[in-house]
């Protein structure tokens, strides 16, 4: 499981800064996110695909956004810059823990 969470986790945040800087993606990038995701359902929590979900939404949401640039997201990051993976990665913890 480790294995599955480290890839999307990696694979989401290439997404998440690609969203950040264009307002369009090729619909094959979110094919690799999506079989981890789907991998993930055999095997992890109710709670960490509901926050994987919703990690994915934000993501997407975030490419119909106006772009982000470099001083933008350094501003953002000291007003509290949004993290699609945070909850997905408490999720994960808290299912590691209990293994």
């Amino acid at each position: 499981m480790q294995a599955l969470y480290k890839l999307f986790i990696q694979d989401a945040s290439k997404l998440y800064v690609d969203a950040l800087e264009h307002n369009t993606t090729e619909i094959t990038k979110l094919v690799d996110i999506y079989a981890t995701l789907n991998r993930m359902r055999v095997l992890s929590s109710p709670k960490v695909i509901a926050e994987a979900d919703n990690a994915l939404r934000m993501i997407i949401d975030t490419y119909a956004r106006e772009n982000t640039t470099f001083s933008g997201v350094r501003q953002s990051i000291s007003h509290g810059f949004p993290d699609p993976l945070r909850a997905f990665s408490e999720a994960c913890h808290e299912e590691l823990k209990m293994y």
